[in-house]
């Protein structure tokens, strides 16, 4: 991990994560089932199982038109 502003995915919902997500300066993704309440804080949270995977193409989509339009 290098800090920066780059969108930052965490595909674990370990507590233990909730800092780095939480001080990350970019937008953040959390693939989880079950996450930490404090990793659901720090990102948009996604469960591929309920979600499916169209919900982590469809964050991965806004991030890139977000940062083009920067």
């Amino acid at each position: 991990y290098r800090p920066g502003s780059e969108p930052l995915v965490v595909v674990s919902g370990d507590g233990d994560f909730s800092m780095l997500a939480a001080t990350h300066a970019g937008p953040v993704l959390v693939i989880s089932e079950r996450p930490a309440s404090r990793l659901r804080a720090s990102g948009t949270v996604v469960d591929p199982i309920v979600d499916g995977l169209d919900a982590v193409r469809h964050w991965f989509d806004a991030v890139l038109d977000s940062s083009m339009e920067e």
